[in-house]
């Protein structure tokens, strides 16, 4: 075997080699584009399911952000009308004042709360009830006050009083206000 044939056959082996080398290359590149592209799979199909996970996450929040406002709109609407009718309680107390039953309801309300006073007592109306209230025995009448009609009937040393205005009543009664119009309108569903 000469120097030619030699060198050819190195060259034919480094060849074959060389071929079997790439061949093997060419396998391990695709072996890994496929396993590239089964993992791009993969992240793409979790991609999308945590996409839609947030997006029914999101959805359920925006839903109960949108039930949370409709609760407090009914909510206002109902407060609303509580405050109206409360409002309209108060306008048709004042209106008494111009008939004969609103005398009867101030003396009453003297009368009573003179019991709870021990002694004498001082009343306090407002100006357009002070002539009403002169001819009352056992009291004297105060300095007139700011309210929609009633009296504030106090000890003399100021120790007890009883507050029997309008204002003071409609205070008083307001839950109980509360509760029947919550009951009559919105089928007893109170807060």
């Amino acid at each position: 075997m000469g120097l030619n044939e030699l060198t050819r056959d190195i060259l034919d082996k480094a060849q074959e080699e060389a071929k079997r080398l790439g061949a093997a290359a060419d396998s391990k590149v695709a072996e890994a584009l496929f396993h590239a592209e089964d993992e791009k799979r993969k992240l793409l199909a979790q991609a999308k399911a945590e996409v839609s996970t947030m997006a029914e996450s999101e959805k359920g929040e925006r839903i109960a952000a949108a039930r949370l406002n409709a609760k407090k709109l009914i909510s206002e609407a109902q407060e609303e009308v509580v405050a109206k009718v409360i409002g309209q309680v108060q306008d048709e107390l004042e209106s008494m004042r111009k008939k004969k039953q609103y005398q009867d309801f101030l003396a009453k309300a003297i009368k009573s709360a003179l019991k709870e006073i021990p002694g004498d007592a001082i009343v306090q109306v407002n100006k357009d009830d002070l002539a009403a209230v002169k001819g009352i025995r056992g009291i004297t009448v105060g300095a007139p006050i700011d309210c929609a009609g009633g009296a504030i009937v106090s000890s003399k040393d100021g120790t007890v009083r009883v507050n029997a205005t309008f204002e003071s009543l409609i205070e008083e009664k307001k839950d109980e206000i509360r509760r029947q119009v919550f009951k009559e309108l919105f089928g007893g569903k109170n807060k």
